[in-house]
């Protein structure tokens, strides 16, 4: 992939999208650090420094195709809303941070598997049967399982970005 002239940190960013459009390998998305809202992927490669005993992917079956749009990551996750012990444990507070998901990345770290902590969108915005699907990352990756986690169930969402 060339760099081109003048791109700066944006050329990590597009190494990243190359290697979203070859690959579904979900470690890409676990890297390490706070995450604003947003921010899908990571801003350099500091943020995988801890990443390398990150193991994918963590099931037999493979792993769905994703992809970046103009939106953001298009990805079918299993999810589950996390209650309020969860997101209190990432130092949260329910009534300022509701409904708060995880999702089950395909990739696990030390044995266990990750999860990353996501934000219902701001906004009424309204797919087909009157679900919800579009998310914003927030805090952290999430190394504990949530409480309900084995409940988990597939869906398909867009995890909007703004990190551009």
């Amino acid at each position: 992939m060339p760099l081109l002239y003048g791109e700066g940190s944006t050329a990590f960013w597009r190494l990243q999208e190359e290697i979203i459009r070859t690959s579904t390998d979900h470690s890409i998305f676990a890297w390490h650090g706070y995450r604003v809202p947003g921010e899908v992927l990571a801003h350099s490669a500091t943020r995988f420094k801890d990443c390398g005993d990150i193991c994918a992917p963590c099931t037999p079956q493979p792993t769905e195709a994703y992809d970046m749009t103009n939106r953001g990551l298009r990805i079918s996750l299993p999810m589950v809303e996390m209650t309020a012990a969860d997101i209190s444990s990432g130092g949260y507070i329910k009534d300022i941070y509701p409904e708060q998901w995880a999702a089950k990345l395909n990739c696990t770290q030390g044995g266990e598997a990750l999860w990353l902590r996501l934000q219902k969108a701001h906004y009424p915005y309204f797919v087909g049967g009157g679900e919800f699907n579009e998310f914003t990352s927030v805090g952290t990756r999430i190394t504990t399982a949530p409480e309900n986690g084995a409940k988990a169930e597939t869906r398909a969402i867009t995890i909007l970005r703004t990190d551009y």
